[in-house]
């Protein structure tokens, strides 16, 4: 039996999927190319249904799309029977605390990034990559600078930090000023992805060569605290304090 045309619808319906979650998240191509470390190029041709994509790639693409990958291979049905998925946008969460999505044009707006770092192991990406603007509901953060927004993921912070909640960041940071506060840690590898993670920051030591380590701490028992050194090289670093937590 010829299972050609099956196989072919089958990929063209994965391709749609994907397509339709990326445009849900309100990504462009390029947006998800640099999450997934490659071209926007690809990712006309990944949704085109003209690439046969390993199991491998599917994951990847699901992994950068932060979806489940049976949501791109079983998308689920609306009552009339059409495959959709349900709109997730990258102010998901936001809108019921007030904050409202706004263009770069905006004065007094604070820009989305898609690092989504975790209270625990982090999620490797190429690049932190801003996918929106937002407004705060009211003014109190209109005179500050240096504000971001990313949503925390993870365990390791509870009871004080969960799953979910959007955290609002401040890059102005002094190691001294942040002490005993959670700060986002970029941790970059020889190829040049980094992690993320948000921990406490316990402690800061300076050994006899000079270096500055810096003890990160958890409030989740089930995860360990451990000592990292902030190099020269800008492999290792403090990028931002958690300013404020605003919730799911």
């Amino acid at each position: 039996m010829d299972t050609r045309p099956n196989a072919t619808a089958f990929s063209r319906a994965v391709a749609k999927a994907v397509g339709a979650v990326r445009r849900q998240r309100g990504w462009s191509q390029e947006v998800l190319a640099t999450r997934m470390g490659t071209t926007a190029k690809m990712i006309a041709k990944i949704e085109s249904g003209k690439h046969d994509m390993q199991l491998s790639t599917l994951w990847r693409v699901a992994e950068a799309l932060d979806v489940n990958p049976d949501a791109l291979l079983h998308p689920p049905a609306d009552d009339d029977g059409t495959s959709t998925i349900r709109r997730v946008g990258p102010l998901h969460g936001l809108a019921e605390h007030g904050w409202k999505r706004v263009s770069k044009l905006d004065p007094h707006r604070i820009p989305v990034l898609d690092l989504e770092p975790r209270a625990g192991t982090g999620t490797t990406h190429p690049k932190a990559v801003q996918v929106a603007y937002a407004r705060p509901p009211n003014t109190r953060h209109l005179r500050e600078s240096e504000l971001f927004l990313a949503r925390l993921r993870g365990d390791s912070m509870e009871p004080v930090y969960h799953d979910g909640e959007w955290c609002l960041f401040s890059r102005a940071i002094g190691l001294p000023e942040v002490l005993g506060r959670a700060v986002l840690v970029r941790e970059t590898d020889p190829s040049g992805l980094s992690q993320w993670t948000v921990k406490r920051l316990a402690g800061v030591t300076v050994t006899a060569e000079g270096q500055r380590r810096v003890e990160l701490a958890s409030y989740n028992p089930n995860w360990p605290n451990r000592v990292v050194e902030i190099d020269e090289s800008g492999d290792v670093g403090i990028e931002a304090v958690v300013r404020e937590v605003l919730g799911r």
